[in-house]
């Protein structure tokens, strides 16, 4: 506030009082008669004016000898006389004139009267029909597919996927089996936190052998983990996982199927004539018969043979399939939104 002037003790100013007269600078008249200049234009004149602490401390002195204060000049300090609202301007008809603001379609103000302070927000950030004038607005439908978007983000956190380039791309980091902290990927944590994880989850603790046998999985690096150990998929093969006994995430070795057969053989002088084949399985023995000989049935052939077998598993892992080493990930298919 800039105080221009001081009458310390007024008869006139305040009708029926002992008063102090209080003249303040910014009079926004331009009187041609005038004869305080220094309140009109203090500035363009060099007026000092009068320090508030002096005014103050002069009433605090006066107290109980002053009925009250007179405020002298048509002042214009620290207000606007026109108010510019895009292209139009809103000028102030009188000193008293009022602005008042009126609330909008999806707009709210709070005003703080203790604080000479109005809080302007938008109610709703959606609307019917797209606002191409002001920036930052959009359609409900634009609302709606940036949301599906964002969601579709979201969602493929923590997700496995090829990569066209042995460069790692933005935002991303190798399934190596490599500790990722939570405070440098804060989404990755709310997807934890979430449960996002589910099924795909190793103990904080787990053994070397479990995790081993679980290399597809995400392990916490405590119990009220800071971070997460990625699956480690190097050198791995990928292999669907829509359920069943396996366990999603869990790493199986190399195997191929059992390969056997049998070769039956006899000491010479033993015919097996009931049997079809000596032999079963991937071996096969042709029957070579001794012309003159006569065998237990009567025919005129001799035949000599033993039993031999052959087994796979002997030298090489085997399981029910042919199959490389793999991991078990889990697979599923996008439908949209659920009704």
């Amino acid at each position: 506030m800039h105080i221009g002037g001081m009458q310390k003790l007024t008869l006139l100013d305040y009708p029926g009082k002992v008063a102090c007269t209080v003249f303040l600078s910014g009079c926004n008249l331009r009187c041609p008669y005038c004869h305080n200049p220094g309140l009109v234009l203090p500035d363009q004149i060099n007026a000092p004016g009068i320090p508030e602490s002096e005014v103050f401390a002069f009433l605090e002195q006066r107290k109980g000898k002053l009925d009250g204060i007179a405020v002298g000049a048509e002042v214009n300090q620290n207000a606007f006389g026109n108010i510019l609202v895009g292209s139009t301007t809103i000028a102030a008809d009188t000193k008293t004139d009022t602005l008042t603001f009126v609330a909008g379609t999806n707009v709210t103000l709070t005003p703080d009267a203790a604080n000479d302070k109005l809080t302007i927000a938008a109610k709703d950030t959606t609307y019917a029909a797209a606002t191409q004038s002001v920036a930052g607005l959009m359609s409900a439908a634009d609302k709606k597919s940036v949301d599906y978007c964002e969601a579709l983000r979201l969602s493929m956190i923590g997700v496995p996927r090829y990569w066209r380039s042995t460069s790692l791309p933005a935002n991303h980091v190798w399934a190596n089996g490599d500790l990722v902290l939570f405070s440098d990927w804060p989404e990755l944590k709310k997807v934890y936190d979430g449960g996002g994880f589910t099924g795909m989850l190793l103990a904080y603790n787990a053994t070397s052998a479990t995790i081993a046998a679980n290399l597809g999985k995400w392990r916490p690096n405590a119990a009220n983990p800071t971070g997460l150990y990625v699956p480690k998929l190097s050198d791995q093969f990928f292999r669907a996982w829509t359920g069943g006994s396996r366990a999603a995430g869990s790493w199986q070795g190399d195997a191929i199927r059992e390969l056997s057969g049998r070769i039956d053989l006899s000491r010479m002088g033993s015919a097996y004539t009931s049997e079809a084949s000596p032999s079963t399985g991937v071996l096969q023995i042709e029957k070579d018969a001794l012309p003159g000989l006569l065998t237990s049935n009567g025919a005129s052939e001799f035949w000599m043979w033993g039993k031999a077998s052959f087994s796979a598993s002997r030298v090489a892992p085997t399981a029910e399939e042919n199959r490389p080493l793999n991991i078990a990930l889990p697979v599923v298919l996008y439908l949209g939104i659920h009704a």
